[in-house]
């Protein structure tokens, strides 16, 4: 398989609230397309900073000192912004730490998660039979009905997101 996120010597600075400053010095890493992949740590450490500077997005307390993030071979540290954030939600996907603020509360999951812009009609064939096929292994009912988020418990909905890149994300972060 083909490495879609490459992280080399990343260094980044991580102002925390109480004016402490975590670092990331040389991270390393590659990512597989189709893969679920998880930091973990201690509160407060800065892995939801680490994730967003991964795909290219510096919050007011993160500073990226050192090396690059490539997606596809793009920088996403060195690439404009405006070409950044075309990925983001097409082809790079960020699931937030909190599953109550993933999804859109006035679209049905079954649909958020399915159809993607761009999307060729077989792709969307395709990424509903796999979805399908999660909902059944993971026991959670509705996929016919395409419930809205309100709809599921909180464990439900996590259920649902934790396995949602694996079906049909290029690259995902998922802080935990």
């Amino acid at each position: 398989m083909t490495d879609v996120l490459q992280i080399r010597d990343l260094a980044v600075e991580i102002a925390t609230s109480d004016r402490a400053v975590n670092r990331i010095w040389a991270l390393n890493a590659a990512f597989v397309g189709g893969r679920l992949y998880s930091i973990i740590g201690p509160s407060g450490v800065g892995k939801t900073s680490l994730c967003l500077a991964l795909i290219g997005w510096q919050r007011p307390n993160l500073r990226i000192i050192g090396g690059d993030a490539s997606f596809l071979g793009q920088s996403l540290i060195h690439m404009a912004a405006r070409d950044r954030q075309m990925l983001w939600g097409r082809d790079i996907l960020y699931v937030p730490q909190s599953s109550a603020t993933a999804l859109v509360p006035t679209r049905g999951v079954v649909d958020q998660l399915a159809t993607f812009p761009r999307d060729t009609g077989a792709q969307r064939i395709e990424r509903r039979r796999q979805l399908r096929k999660a909902f059944e292994r993971l026991d959670i009912p509705g996929f016919d009905e395409n419930r809205y988020p309100h709809q599921y418990s909180g464990g439900q909905i996590q259920r649902i997101l934790d396995c949602q890149p694996v079906l049909h994300c290029t690259a995902t972060c998922h802080s935990g």
